[in-house]
């Protein structure tokens, strides 16, 4: 019994074996087609597709490095049709290193995805070429589709510009959108302009995101700001885990009033990461400072990773706040800092380190 299977190579004629073994013997979770520019869909893998498509306990189907060019890319979509259509526990469909610069390819993906009896819960494109107009196809179908109400959409290393932003926030205004996760990571054309249309957005839904992930993008400016005044009239819209890695460059007073933002959550977040934002100690002193009042509003998973923390003589600040007896602070990550303790804050602070 496994939960993974990738197809494997030539000789074609062992597919329909595999897959009727497959079928019969095995428990497959996750069925991932990484072919390589080469390919070609010919009966062996239609074969082998139907036997799969006899087991019910597939849940999601990654696409990777399908063909190099449009057309080897449609007619592999073309293929599987059937087995969307027939297997309807598929709840995750992953598409990495495509080609999907040409909107017949994602015409044709939400025309199939639409015949679907059942929603997939969770759709992902990663490093798909996908830019403002491929975004605005994708997404203006769904709208169109209310069988397509994925809760995921992981959009990370693509070309998505402030355009696509503004798609992606007209999308999250609509009512009928259930999403819980949004990726846009590593996308370097999204602008602070672009992340002010999509944090509008959310915070003016009815039910916050479970996580925002906008890691790895170069905003070009204190991301923080923006953030601030989208979120500021309610601070319980903040998605409950928030991903922020390697995307802002904020001053001392920028990361006080961002603290001071989530001190007022009626529930502490799941987890904010701020890795690689060049924060010092006391950037980081100003931020834990603004929960003080408010210990038990503080993120769980709090993740400082390799930035300019320096605790000797700032030490207190985070001290103080892990020693009230209602913070919520239970994970505090500060690999790959250049930060020493001095001996009062030490004993205080190490059993909260993860080195």
């Amino acid at each position: 019994m496994f939960s993974e299977f990738t197809n494997p190579m030539p000789p074609y004629e062992n597919f329909e074996r595999v897959g009727r073994i497959i079928a019969q013997n095995t428990i497959v979770t996750t069925l991932v087609l990484s072919t390589g520019p080469c390919f070609v869909f010919d009966g062996h893998i239609l074969r082998l597709l139907d036997h799969l498509c006899k087991n019910r306990s597939i849940r999601c189907l990654e696409l990777r490095e399908i063909g190099d060019s449009d057309g080897e890319l449609v007619q592999s979509i073309t293929c599987l049709e059937p087995f969307f259509e027939k297997n309807d526990e598929l709840k995750c469909i992953v598409g990495r290193k495509l080609n999907m610069r040409q909107s017949n390819v994602i015409s044709l993906l939400v025309t199939i995805l639409s015949r679907r009896q059942f929603s997939v819960e969770e759709i992902q494109l990663i490093d798909c070429k996908i830019g403002d107009e491929e975004i605005q196809i994708v997404l203006s179908a769904f709208k169109k589709q209310p069988t397509i109400v994925p809760k995921k959409i992981c959009l990370d290393s693509n070309r998505i510009g402030d355009e696509g932003c503004r798609t992606i926030s007209e999308y999250l205004e609509d009512k009928r959108v259930e999403i819980e996760l949004l990726s846009l990571s590593d996308n370097s054309r999204i602008t602070l302009t672009g992340f002010q249309h999509i944090a509008k957005a959310l915070a003016g839904r009815r039910r916050a995101l479970r996580k925002l992930d906008v890691s790895r993008n170069n905003f070009g400016g204190n991301l923080l700001t923006p953030f601030v005044e989208a979120f500021s009239s309610d601070p319980d819209m903040i998605p409950d885990e928030l991903d922020l890695t390697s995307s802002t460059s904020a001053d001392t007073q920028s990361w006080r009033i961002f603290g001071k933002l989530l001190a007022r959550r009626r529930f502490p977040m799941t987890a904010i990461r701020l890795g690689r934002n060049s924060i010092s100690h006391i950037d980081l002193s100003a931020f834990v400072t603004a929960f003080n009042s408010r210990p038990r509003s503080t993120p769980k998973i709090l993740d400082l990773l390799s930035n300019n923390i320096n605790l000797r003589g700032d030490g207190d600040a985070m001290a103080n706040l892990l020693a009230k007896p209602n913070c919520s602070l239970e994970r505090l990550i500060m690999i790959r800092n250049d930060f020493l303790l001095d001996e009062n804050s030490a004993l205080r602070i190490i059993d909260s380190l993860e080195y």
